[in-house]
């Protein structure tokens, strides 16, 4: 039933984006497979190229994929993304249940992460949405496993991981930080290291993103007051303060080894793109929007958790903040073609959702 009901929460703020169409890197993508042969497309994919900043082949081929099944029917890649998303929320409901021992902790920050549409919202409007969808899922079943100490499935996850996103290369740190502060013993991590030394000699083929000029988005550099910015702004951005902030002092109380755990969890996964000089989106935090998801849910459950009317209540109104949020919020007047702004959102899917 709890299944059930997270689906529906889905379907309910989500189903309206399923009518848009391909949006800003899609449609050059897919300009360039309409270009190109088969053959060239798929070298391009697995080749690492110096020009490029980034080596995401399985999140290139899986857009190549879609568009071949497709073609220019949007609503198939925007129906796959919900079922993700979906997907993505049941690991996280896995996780939470396994780490917080308590099923209601283990709905509560499903919902939470899965009903954060301020977040989502890129990586369902658009199909280039799947570097990040795609590497959240893979993270999510490589800590399953390794939680379930299943360590060459964890591996296998963690490698797939890598190939969509390099975000991942943060995982084995969580693993670490997850063994030594509830065990207090250092996780030996000698079978994550081929993939980590592997993809590491990839990147070392593509471009520098530290010696991008800092006219180019991407351009980052390793020290600055650019850091605390952008700590500040994601950490905003992942959740209202008071929940938060609340989340941390009445959870604190009973579990501080899972506290402790949860807040360096989501702070590891926002250091990359700490780096990044003018370059914020909010879809970027995803990574840490799980573990401040369940911090918060905890804080909740210990101090308000058998009263279920205000669960629904709670409940009621952070769908319908949503469903606000996808059907009039970014629906306001934007004017300019930014690819991302101050306020973290994707102008030009913005525009896509007027109708411009």
């Amino acid at each position: 039933m709890k299944k059930i009901l997270l689906l529906l929460s889905i379907l309910v703020i989500y189903v309206p984006l399923v009518q848009y169409d391909y949006v800003q890197d899609d449609k050059g993508m897919i300009q360039y497979f309409n270009t190109t042969e088969t053959a060239d497309i798929l070298l391009n994919i697995i080749t690492p190229n110096s020009n490029e900043q980034f080596y995401r082949p399985f999140g290139e081929l899986y857009c190549f994929i879609i568009y071949t099944i497709f073609k220019s029917n949007a609503m198939g890649f925007h129906i796959i993304s919900l079922a993700l998303l979906y997907f993505s929320s049941l690991l996280v409901m896995s996780i939470a249940t396994i780490l917080m021992k308590s099923d209601q902790i283990g709905w509560g920050s499903a919902f939470l992460f899965s009903s954060a549409s301020t977040l989502h919202l890129d990586t369902q409007m658009w199909m280039v949405g799947i570097f990040d969808l795609g590497a959240l899922i893979l993270i999510l079943l490589s800590f399953l496993f390794y939680l379930k100490n299943r360590r060459l499935y964890s591996v296998i996850a963690f490698t797939c991981a890598l190939l969509f996103k390099e975000a991942a290369i943060i995982l084995p740190l969580v693993f670490i930080l997850h063994t030594y502060i509830k065990n207090k013993k250092v996780a030996s991590l000698a079978i994550y290291l081929p993939s980590m030394v592997g993809w590491g000699i990839i990147k070392t083929l593509n471009a520098s993103l530290f010696s991008l000029p800092l006219t180019v988005p991407y351009a980052a550099r390793l020290f600055g007051v650019h850091l605390i910015v952008n700590l500040a702004t994601y950490l905003w951005w992942i959740l209202p303060a008071a929940p938060f902030i609340c989340g941390i002092f009445l959870y604190e109380r009973e579990k501080k080894e899972n506290t402790l755990f949860l807040l360096s969890w989501a702070l590891l996964f926002l250091v990359p793109v700490l780096f990044f000089v003018s370059q914020a989106a909010r879809y970027y935090a995803l990574f840490s929007l799980i573990p401040l998801s369940m911090l918060t849910v905890g804080g909740y459950i210990v101090r308000w958790g058998k009263k279920k009317t205000i669960s629904l209540i709670l409940i009621s109104l952070i769908i319908l903040g949503n469903m606000l949020f996808i059907q009039g919020h970014v629906r306001r007047g934007i004017n300019d073609d930014i690819p991302a702004s101050n306020d973290g959102y994707n102008h030009l899917i913005r525009k896509s959702l007027r109708g411009q």
